[in-house]
């Protein structure tokens, strides 16, 4: 019996090590580290041009070192001291405001640090705008190319571990406005696409990623204007090929697409951080009410209107 029970102890033992073996191959937090040397990471926003109080640094220390194998994970509001092994890293920290939690992040290594956004919910979309994503948060990023964390005794006070986060805008925003749209009232809800947009942004390389996606944005009314539809997204880039607006507008008893070709509106403001797409329609929303008492609709009606340059 003791042989049975020692046996079934070992087992428990070597299992549960492999478990914890396999959990603890991904980044480290500073807390499963001896503590090593003093380094304070600063997190300066002041090169930004938006207000940064919703922002969090998701800071990653990837190690030049050879024998350290493993990142460092931090969070960074404005000043975190923490304790690293000396050595060389390549620092990267990346942020968004936290309002949308739309995009997910990949990295195990330098070379896979890609920040994406997510499929959105396609719900009472047509099959033809089935495969669509949320737009990203506003998000920020920095790297650098090395940091040298160096002993205690090497320090001169706080100034040789001093590391500065300098974040910049990574994603564009994009303002699209809708002018002209009669008996506006009759509209329950308004949602706008913008077709071949990047759906992925590589951080270590400082650019989108080509695979191209369309984005979805729930839209809204300006009522100080009485025919005004906006919506507003952030996107990573402005990719390549035609890009074309999508106004989906849904009411009691029909639903209306309407088409945008806005490829030269992109291209001319392509270098710019904020985009502004205008559209002009004389669309009579009133003559899309079914009459009668036949108020079921099969499918959306699709209204296919060239936007006026300017």
């Amino acid at each position: 019996m003791k042989k049975v029970l020692y046996r079934i102890t070992v087992y428990v033992v070597a299992v549960t090590a492999v478990i914890a073996l396999f959990a603890s191959c991904h980044y480290k937090d500073f807390d499963e580290v001896a503590p090593r040397y003093r380094t304070r990471v600063i997190a300066d926003y002041s090169r930004l041009d938006y207000d940064p109080q919703y922002t969090n640094l998701r800071t990653i220390f990837f190690p030049l070192t050879a024998e350290m194998d493993m990142p460092y994970l931090l969070d960074v509001r404005d000043t975190a001291v923490v304790r690293l092994p000396d050595g060389a890293y390549r620092v990267v920290a990346f942020s968004n405001e936290g309002t949308h939690e739309t995009y997910s992040f990949d990295g195990w290594n330098w070379s896979s640090l890609f920040i994406s956004a997510v499929h959105a919910n396609s719900d009472g979309l047509p099959d033809s705008l089935r495969n669509v994503y949320d737009f990203p948060d506003r998000v920020c990023s920095y790297d650098t190319t090395g940091v040298d964390v160096l002993p205690d005794e090497v320090n001169t006070g706080w100034a040789v571990n001093d590391i500065y986060l300098y974040p910049k805008e990574i994603t564009k925003q994009v303002h699209v406005r809708l002018y002209g749209l009669k008996h506006p009232d009759k509209a329950e809800m308004v949602r706008f696409t913008l077709g071949n947009l990047p759906v992925s942004y590589d951080i270590s390389e400082d650019s989108p990623v080509d695979s191209l996606c369309t984005m979805i944005v729930r839209g809204g009314r300006d009522y100080s204007q009485k025919s005004l539809f906006y919506g507003d997204m952030n996107i990573f880039g402005t990719g390549s090929g035609r890009h074309k607006v999508n106004v989906l507008i849904e009411g009691i008893g029909f639903k209306v697409i309407m088409t945008f070709d806005v490829t030269e509106q992109i291209e001319r403001q392509k270098d710019k951080q904020d985009i502004q797409i205008e559209l002009y329609t004389d669309h009579d929303l009133y003559d899309d009410i079914p009459s009668g008492f036949n108020v079921g609709v099969d499918d959306w009606k699709n209204n296919n209107i060239i936007d006026v340059e300017f």
